[in-house]
Order: structure tokens, then sequence, then C-alpha cells
């Protein structure tokens, strides 16, 4: 372990510790955040080299990205024991779940199979109420995106999930691998925005509406459990 690798991951231990105890500063501190950080980039030094450059640097951005959702997690979990609600019964969105909603944010009448059948057969409301609250919730994050990110994710998911990557990028001028690679961080955007992960300032991002788990909810958890791929 040498220097130049203890001075590049202090700035981004710095940086992820310092947005996250501002986020939620009533729970924790910098001190602790930092500490934490320093244990997870220790244990995780692989993963960390997955962000080096070709010019030999670490790409700082998504470093402090990645280690600001493993902080978000712990500080998240020392709210709940503060206010002693460890029932972990708030509902976390996955990229499995926005992918599955993503269709309707462009067509209001688009539903899983699964949504669909078990709205007709099932007179259970929640069904219904929760598919529409989570719709509302990305909607509303798809809102906040980049208009790049938002093209891709139009060109890809705007037809009712229709489009595969290579179409997407034809309609969009730019390589398959481009398309996919601009996709799958915006959902990854819209996941961390949903789940009220700050960025890298400590800005909370969009939280959504749909916190409480239910039968509806539970089903979504990922993708297959509603019939997608």
């Amino acid at each position: 372990m040498d220097d130049t690798w203890l001075v590049e991951v202090g700035a981004i231990v710095d940086r992820a510790a310092s947005a996250v105890a501002r986020r939620y500063g009533s729970v924790t501190t910098v001190d602790d955040m930092r500490q934490d950080g320093w244990e997870w980039a220790l244990s995780n030094r692989a993963r960390l080299e997955h962000y080096r450059l070709e010019d030999g640097t670490l790409y700082r951005a998504g470093a402090v990205s990645d280690l600001i959702r493993h902080l978000t997690k712990l500080a998240k979990h020392e709210r709940a024991v503060v206010q002693g609600d460890v029932s972990g019964d708030q509902y976390q969105y996955n990229a499995g779940v926005v992918e599955l909603v993503l269709p309707a944010v462009w067509d209001g009448d688009y539903r899983p199979p699964a949504v669909e059948a078990r709205t007709r057969s099932v007179a259970d409301p929640a069904v219904s109420g929760n598919w529409e609250a989570m719709v509302a919730d990305v909607r509303r994050a798809v809102d906040d995106l980049p208009l790049s990110q938002r093209r891709v994710l139009f060109a890809y998911y705007g037809h009712a999930g229709g489009a595969g990557w290579r179409e997407a990028a034809v309609a969009l001028g730019m390589s398959k691998t481009a398309a996919n690679d601009i996709g799958r961080e915006a959902v990854a955007s819209l996941v961390d925005a949903l789940n009220g992960i700050p960025d890298d300032l400590g800005e909370p991002k969009y939280v959504g509406t749909r916190r409480v788990e239910s039968n509806a909810s539970a089903m979504a958890r990922t993708s297959s459990d509603w019939g997608g791929e």
C-alpha cells in the first residue's frame, strides 16, 4: 500500500464522508463516516481499482458515488436505531423495479403483465395504488435527469420497453455500448434519487413517496417477479 494510493483514497473518503454527514448530521459525524469509509476502502481495494483510468488516476466521481451509497446505508440504519424503527418496513427501490416502471413514464396505460392480471383478478386496491405511486415517483425522478440520459431512457423504454439497445443506439446515433452505459448510469442515478441517497455535495436527491412495504411492492423487488427479463 503506497502513499499515492492513500492520498487518492483519502480524498475520496473525505468527500463521501462530508456529503453523508451533512445529510445525516443528526445521527452521525464526519469523523464517524470517515472511519467507516476507510474501513470500506481498505476492504474493497480491488473494487476501487475498477475506477482506475487509462492515465493511472482514479475516477474520483465514480468512486465517491460508490462510497456514498455504502455510507448512506449505514447512516440510515443508525437513524432507524435512534428513532426506534428497525423493522425495515421502508420500501427501497432497486434497479429491477425502476426498469420495470420506466415504460409507464411515457405510456400511462402500460402495466407489466402480472400487475395487469392481478388488478383484474383481485380486488386489491394496494396493487393499483402502489403501481401508480411508483410510476409517479419514477416519473418525477426522470424529470431531474440530464437531457442526455432522458433521451437514452426514452429510446430504450419509451415504447413499452419494446426496443433493444441496438435499436435504441441506432435511433440515437451512437454505439450500442455507449447507449447501454448511459442507460445503466441513468438507472443507477434514479435508484439513488428515489432512495434519498445524497449526491457528493451532500444535497438530498428526490425521495420517493412509495415508502411502506406491501404485498404489491414486495412483488416488485425484482423485475423477474413481475414477468421481466
